[in-house]
């Protein structure tokens, strides 16, 4: 796994990453309808990243109590109330990766952070969960 995702292109790697936590989420939550999360986080790999990235973290969930003025806001209380730690976890790591490609003038592939985030993610949801990762 870990050569994979060395080789992987950033785009790869971000998308990736969103794969895991819409199949976490879904898998861990079944009840509750992700689209509106899973639409803004598919903007990080389709737009300018630093751009996508504010919207993203406006709505995670530590940040959007502050953004009441967001025609989203209920939308999305409603859909982290009754969830665990994971969910901000998941997203806080997401917003990590974005991150380490946008701030860095190397995009990261030295030092393989974003590499050591994706196994932390997959090791810690999807292996202590019995839950299959998703393709590479």
């Amino acid at each position: 796994m870990n050569e994979k995702l060395k080789n992987m292109s950033v785009e790869g790697r971000i998308k990736f990453t969103i794969l895991c936590i819409e199949k976490y989420l879904s898998m861990k939550y079944p009840s509750k309808d992700w689209k509106p999360l899973f639409s803004v986080m598919e903007k990080l790999n389709n737009t300018y990243w630093d751009e996508s990235l504010y919207s993203f973290t406006d709505i995670m969930p530590e940040c959007i109590v502050k953004t009441s003025y967001r025609p989203d806001y209920d939308i999305f209380m409603e859909l982290y109330n009754d969830t665990e730690n994971d969910v901000s976890e998941l997203l806080e790591s997401l917003e990590m990766i974005v991150e380490l490609f946008i701030y860095t003038s190397m995009y990261d592939f030295n030092n393989n952070e974003s590499v050591k985030i994706i196994e932390n993610i997959i090791n810690k949801y999807f292996i202590e969960n019995n839950i299959s990762i998703p393709e590479l």
